[in-house]
């Protein structure tokens, strides 16, 4: 009798092993499953999100950081340019409180002179793609040539604005040389914003009758140019770029025309370029009556800008009207052109 009870004891106990092992695998297995399961959801996921990516690699950044910033549908918000997600305020039910950030660049260019050579040549796409690597929305470009038979200083702006990733490029010429294939030299501006309206505004050397001519510096006078352009960024701004002389008689005709183009201007104005003077000089005067450096607002008034390979005056500025804040501002410290460039980043609320 108790041999009988001790094996359906071993067998009952063995049933109970048995029945525990198989629950144990299917466990096991179910995990596995549910494991791999999420697995393949995760790798759709991702495999969406780098087709969304790919797909609108070329829409504008405001659609991809509104993206990476909510889960509603970024298609409901307004579409406008601008440089990194934290171009807009949380708040989207007050229109007032939105605003949007972009970059601007001044760069006195010497037409694509590449100075980190010996001897110098144009090499005009370092240019351009040094302002991509950097991140340009729109820049102020001085000493642009164009109108030349020599292909190396034909059309360098649209080239710059090419390489750049730049859609839009307008050019204004100053001075007409007899050499170089009778090349025109002037300014330019490139954007990524489409232009509303562009001016080119002449600011003449002094000529032999002039009141203000003097023949100790007939060589150094050129005939100058003022860049006014206006375009939207999500605000109707206008963006101005110009290339003063290097002695007092041109600088003066050119801040007695830049005073009436700001005086007259309602829109919020930057004013950038190659202002052949200090920051303490006189002739700036009426500019800082009427903008704000954007290198003084960042605490770095007296950064130099040229030469590029020893830097010690500072003459390349970009100025702004109070409607703006400057949230950065540098001067990079690369050899291309003898000058060096100059940037700020900045956020205009509408």
């Amino acid at each position: 009798m108790k041999g009988k009870i001790k094996r359906c004891l071993a067998g009952a106990l063995a049933t109970l092993i048995c029945f525990g092992a198989s629950f144990f695998v299917a466990c096991i297995n179910d995990t596995q499953t549910s494991s791999i399961s999420n697995s393949t959801t995760s790798s759709t996921i991702e495999g969406n999100s780098s087709s969304e990516s790919s797909s609108s690699s070329e829409s504008s950044s405001s659609s991809t950081d509104q993206d990476s910033s909510t889960d509603n549908d970024s298609s409901s918000y307004p579409q406008i340019d601008v440089f990194d997600k934290d171009s807009y305020t949380d708040t989207w039910d007050d229109p007032t409180l939105r605003s949007v950030k972009f970059r601007v660049c001044s760069y006195n260019i010497a037409h694509g002179l590449d100075y980190s050579t010996d001897p110098a040549a144009v090499r005009i796409h370092k240019t351009g793609v040094f302002l991509k690597q950097y991140g340009v929305d729109i820049a102020g470009l001085n000493e642009v040539y164009d109108k030349s038979s020599n292909t190396d200083y034909l059309n360098q702006a649209g080239r710059v604005a090419l390489y750049a990733g730049l859609e839009y490029h307008v050019w204004g010429q100053g001075k007409q040389f007899d050499w170089g294939g009778n090349v025109a030299l002037g300014n330019a501006v490139i954007s990524k914003y489409k232009f509303l309206d562009t001016q080119f505004i002449a600011v003449p050397a002094p000529v032999v009758g002039d009141s203000d001519y003097r023949s100790e510096y007939s060589n150094l006078y050129e005939d100058r140019v003022i860049v006014k352009t206006t375009m939207n960024v999500g605000r109707e701004i206008c963006f101005i770029t110009t290339h003063f002389g290097l002695v007092g008689e041109e600088q003066n005709r050119m801040i007695a025309e830049l005073t009436k183009v700001l005086d007259a201007e309602t829109r919020p104005v930057i004013l950038c370029g190659d202002f052949n003077a200090e920051p303490d000089a006189t002739q700036l005067k009426p500019i800082y009556e009427r903008l704000q450096s954007a290198a003084d607002l960042m605490d770095k008034r007296y950064e130099p800008t040229i030469s590029s390979w020893d830097p010690h005056a500072t003459i390349d500025y970009i100025f702004v009207s109070e409607e703006f804040t400057v949230k950065d501002f540098d001067v990079v410290e690369v050899i291309m052109s003898d000058h060096l460039p100059v940037w700020a980043d900045l956020e205009l609320a509408f």
